[in-house]
């Protein structure tokens, strides 16, 4: 399933069996406290969430939920930032289950990517039937990042918002917007959360895990004590 929502939503399952009766899915897996943390990284980048502390995001869920809650300047879809909802893989894994036979769905860990892409790639291959085609090298794609300089970035997104909003639109600026971005870039180290709010995060996820866990017959109680999942 090519997009974070798609297994989120209760509607996409039966619009892509009804489009394709025999489809095949293949579902990302990963810690439900790494994903919360890093979809957090990825919606302040791209201004959807305005809290860049990822506490003050998670309490906010509530007053977003009422809609009374603030979020970013170029949030369209106020149900991203529902971290909670988002990050319950085992709930929304066991409804695709519902639909699809379990033949049909191929479930890889990032546990499992970071271990051995090269082997997780084969098994991706052969679950959809396809010869391998030798490749061996893998590199790191979409890692963590943040801006430079804040203001530049804010500059560069104002000025993309006003190009598309009015009759400049189709003036050709041969990707300069895209190279100042891609040189205000770098890449960024991974939040550290205090002791109190990460247990509190893996209470909440706990029921969801193990729901996961029974679901695909896979030991997932290292994610309880932050440590990788064993080998298949």
């Amino acid at each position: 399933m090519g997009y974070r929502l798609h297994l989120y939503s209760e509607i996409a399952v039966s619009r892509i069996l009804d489009w394709k009766p025999e489809a095949k899915f293949i579902v990302m897996l990963r810690n439900p406290v790494d994903m919360f943390l890093s979809l957090h990284g990825e919606l302040v980048w791209n201004e959807h969430e305005c809290f860049t502390d990822p506490v003050a995001a998670w309490h906010a869920q509530q007053s977003r939920a009422a809609g009374t809650g603030r979020v970013g300047r170029h949030c369209y879809t106020p149900a991203m930032l529902q971290y909670r909802s988002v990050c319950q893989l085992g709930t929304q894994v066991a409804r695709l289950l519902q639909h699809v036979d379990r033949a049909r769905v191929h479930a890889i860990f990032l546990d499992d990517l970071m271990r051995d892409p090269a082997l997780e790639y084969q098994l991706v291959l052969s679950f959809l039937g396809l010869a391998t085609d030798g490749r061996t090298t893998f590199t790191v794609s979409n890692s963590r990042k943040s801006p430079k300089s804040s203001a530049l970035k804010y500059l560069l997104r104002t000025i993309s918002d006003l190009k598309y909003n009015s009759r400049w639109r189709h003036v050709r600026m041969f990707g300069l917007l895209t190279k100042v971005n891609a040189l205000n870039t770098s890449s960024s180290a991974r939040t550290i959360l205090d002791e109190h709010f990460k247990s509190e995060l893996i209470e909440t996820f706990r029921h969801d895990v193990e729901l996961l866990s029974r679901t695909l017959s896979r030991d997932l109680s290292p994610w309880f004590s932050e440590k990788k999942l064993e080998p298949r």
